[in-house]
């Protein structure tokens, strides 16, 4: 799912060097979810960013639901909904998005 996030920062690199950028990530193994899930979370953003300078990270839990995943991946992954979201953590970090901004 997170492919596409390197070659977004790559290509866009530039003009992200431009602006101040903040970047989350939100899956069912990271935000504190899973052992190891936030090293893993913080790993694949320092891949991706490119070295462009981030003004915020942040990373949260997620949702799986197997309707979204090929037949195949459901036997591996499981067959249930799984929502590991925090709300409240999600809407505090977008609320103080602004001030990282310098806002």
């Amino acid at each position: 799912m997170l492919g596409p996030v390197p070659a977004f920062f790559s290509h866009h690199r530039d003009a992200l060097l431009a602006r101040p950028v903040a970047l989350f990530l939100s899956g069912t193994s990271i935000g504190g979810v899973e052992p190891g899930g936030d090293e893993t979370g913080r790993a694949i953003a320092e891949t991706a960013r490119s070295g462009v300078p981030l003004v915020a990270i942040a990373l949260f839990g997620g949702v799986f639901s197997p309707r979204n995943v090929p037949l195949v991946r459901r036997f591996i992954k499981g067959g249930e909904v799984k929502d590991t979201r925090d709300r409240d953590a999600i809407a505090a970090w977008a609320e103080a998005l602004p001030g990282s901004f310098g806002l």
